[in-house]
């Protein structure tokens, strides 16, 4: 029997409800994502403090059947999503993670979002770390989540589905490297100079 892909616009709505009751279950927040895309079709701002009711997602996709769908990462979900979106950042993704690490993991279409709990002070989102196409969406951020389709039309899909692994601790590795590159912008970032009038 041919398997289903939640690609296919027949059965998009099946795997997005089904995916919509277990990111509820977690108290993670979604939003509508405009289809094949990544920018959100409403004001979410919000939803950085709420989730939204069972009748607002319906709503959500009465008005865009194909809509993508986003979820809220930072203090509101307690999630950080490290976003890998090449090999190099895979390679160093790798070095950083222990080989017993269990978290959900989610495919993408250059690569993988991998989910952590959120730090107790939290993170500021942040791109290419290190140098390499290795992102961190917390507070303030969102990631398009399964089983949205990207402008590719390829699947986001679970490799490791939040139904099957809690959220791991973020390993303090991957922390010393954000904090250590954060430093390092400033560094290099030159000072701005006051103008007295």
């Amino acid at each position: 029997m041919k398997k289903l892909s939640c690609a296919s616009k027949d059965f998009y709505m099946i795997c997005a409800i089904e995916l919509i009751l277990t990111y509820a279950a977690k108290g993670w927040p979604v939003i509508p994502i405009e289809p094949k895309g990544k920018r959100p079709l409403i004001q979410w701002s919000e939803f950085q403090q709420r989730v939204p009711t069972q009748q607002e997602v319906q709503a959500w996709f009465e008005k865009w059947p194909d809509v993508n769908i986003g979820i809220v990462t930072g203090e509101v979900s307690q999630l950080i999503v490290v976003d890998v979106d090449s090999e190099q950042a895979q390679a160093t993704i790798n070095k950083l993670l222990p080989d017993s690490l269990v978290t959900p993991i989610a495919k993408t279409a250059k690569g993988k979002h991998y989910y952590f709990v959120r730090p107790p002070n939290g993170l500021h989102n942040r791109v290419r770390v290190d140098g390499v196409a290795l992102d961190v969406r917390c507070d303030g951020g969102y990631v398009v989540a399964p089983p949205s389709i990207h402008a590719s039309g390829l699947a986001y899909e679970w490799i490791v589905s939040p139904g099957d692994a809690d959220l791991a601790e973020l390993p303090q590795s991957i922390i010393d490297l954000i904090e250590k590159d954060s430093k390092a912008q400033l560094v290099a970032t030159p000072a701005l100079s006051v103008m007295s009038t």
